[in-house]
């Protein structure tokens, strides 16, 4: 049995500070493993745009952003 598996991509140019970057992955990896049960069997990956624009990373919205992309995914055929 397969399971879904997830790679997170955060560039610099997106997201200057290492911080940043991690925060974001982590939050992502974090919402991932609570979905990963619900998803079909397939490998996703997911590249970080959207937060150059200087503010701080809120854990609230990324976290959003990806709960929601999950739920997509589920109801795909």
């Amino acid at each position: 049995m397969c399971a879904s598996r997830l790679g997170v991509v955060a560039p610099r140019r997106v997201l200057r500070r290492a911080i940043d970057r991690n925060r974001a992955k982590r939050h992502i990896r974090e919402s991932f493993r609570y979905a990963r049960a619900r998803l079909p069997n397939c490998d996703i990956v997911i590249v970080v745009t959207g937060f150059g624009d200087g503010r701080p990373i809120r854990a609230g919205e990324v976290r959003r952003a990806a709960d929601a992309l999950w739920e997509k995914l589920c109801r795909e055929p």
